[in-house]
């Protein structure tokens, strides 16, 4: 089930690729595009893993999905006026969620000890 569920998530994944690929013109822009949501997702998560905090998978999939979010949200509302890409706010996001998490992590094993 599992091998079957991956191979269609393949699938649907290289489709969205192709449809990207042929979409673009500008390989910079696309580039841009790309890393805007690569950053705020991964970034974040890698540079707390590289220190040695770890978090759940739940608040790791928390983490990206506001990150993300907060990127197409940006970039829908604020980036064009603003003229600041969504990958600043994502980034900034996602660091404040995971700061978060861990002030609660720490503020909780305190009052347990």
């Amino acid at each position: 089930m599992e091998l079957h569920l991956a191979r269609i998530i393949t699938v649907v994944l290289g489709i969205i690729a192709i449809v990207f690929a042929v979409n673009t013109t500008d390989i910079f822009q696309t580039l841009l595009s790309v890393f805007k949501f690569w950053g705020p997702t991964v970034l974040i998560p890698l540079l707390f893993m590289i220190y040695g905090y770890t978090v759940s998978k739940a608040n790791f999939f928390i983490g990206v999905i506001l990150a993300s979010l907060t990127v197409i949200l940006w970039d829908a509302t604020l980036g064009e006026k603003l003229n600041i890409e969504g990958l600043i706010p994502g980034l900034s996001v996602h660091l404040m969620f995971y700061l978060a998490i861990k002030k609660y992590a720490l503020s909780k094993q305190e009052s347990l000890a």
